[in-house]
């Protein structure tokens, strides 16, 4: 829980304290490489993988070069408290979504309780910044798209380990993190920046991006390596809910963020949403 609110709380703090035309390229990649190494070398410096297994890291990757990138532009433009509830429910709606469209999966009374209650808390949520203006147009596009991102990410992982019977996880993670630092730098090729900007990159934004890249990588192989001894079912309830009240009290005392009484209420039915629909 605590690496991964590490990685996003440290890429808020990169978002706002760099702004320049490379900044976001340089997250993507410095992300993307060393996360895709150090799951190489954790894995033993061993990599075998098979057609599905590619085609889903490949797709997941464009899903994370979007995600970084909407996740940077969102934390630039507003608070982060609601843009991580927002991503939290894409990763949580979305899967979901698939797994009874596409898997055909049946949903139990809890679950259909737990989901509604999820988009009341959305509604309250929504309630309370509307009536303080909070939030500009530009920023919920970004949130949008990172709830999006968000979900297609974890849905995509979520079909690759039902198609591998729970196998290739870190051959997944190499090739998902490693496509997002490659498709960074084919797009900024194409589209290119001014790379000489690097330079002017602040020591305190490079620190920022290597600290949430290396609580990236802890975090993400330490899930893998949890599943094999805490059901998902278990783990993933605890590490949304966790996050939620982690990244709610870092941005308040850091960032100094505030709440009113309907971001409040939003809150703290998210988190029972979230418990629930795990249960």
């Amino acid at each position: 829980i605590f690496l991964y609110a590490g990685q996003g709380f440290f890429r808020k703090l990169y978002s706002i304290s760099e702004n320049g035309p490379a900044a976001v390229p340089l997250f993507n990649i410095i992300y993307g490489l060393l996360v895709a190494v150090v799951t190489f070398v954790y894995n033993g410096f061993a990599f075998e993988t098979d057609i599905p297994t590619l085609i889903f890291g490949v797709v997941n990757g464009i899903a994370l070069f979007l995600y970084n990138i909407s996740g940077i532009e969102a934390a630039r433009t507003g608070p982060y408290i609601y843009q991580n509830l927002i991503s939290t429910f894409g990763g949580i709606l979305v899967p979901l979504a698939c797994s009874l469209i596409y898997w055909k999966d049946s949903l139990s009374a809890l679950k259909i309780a737990g989901i509604i209650i999820m988009l009341v808390a959305l509604f309250i949520y929504n309630l309370g910044n509307k009536q303080e203006g909070r939030m500009s147009r530009i920023y919920l596009v970004w949130v949008a798209l990172n709830f999006l991102a968000n979900g297609i990410y974890s849905a995509v992982n979520d079909a690759q380990q039902r198609v591998e019977n729970g196998a290739l996880r870190n051959e997944l993670i190499i090739i998902i993190f490693f496509t997002s630092a490659l498709i960074t730098i084919i797009y900024y090729t194409i589209r290119p920046v001014d790379i000489s900007s690097v330079k002017d990159v602040s020591l305190k934004s490079w620190i920022y991006a290597l600290l949430s890249s290396i609580c990236a990588a802890a975090a993400i192989n330490m899930l893998m390596l949890t599943l094999l001894y805490v059901p998902s079912s278990i783990l993933y309830s605890t590490q949304a809910g966790g996050l939620m009240i982690t990244i709610t009290i870092l941005c308040m005392v850091v960032l100094h963020e505030k709440m009113g009484k309907w971001q409040w209420v939003g809150n703290a039915l998210a988190l029972v949403g979230i418990v629930i629909l795990n249960v």
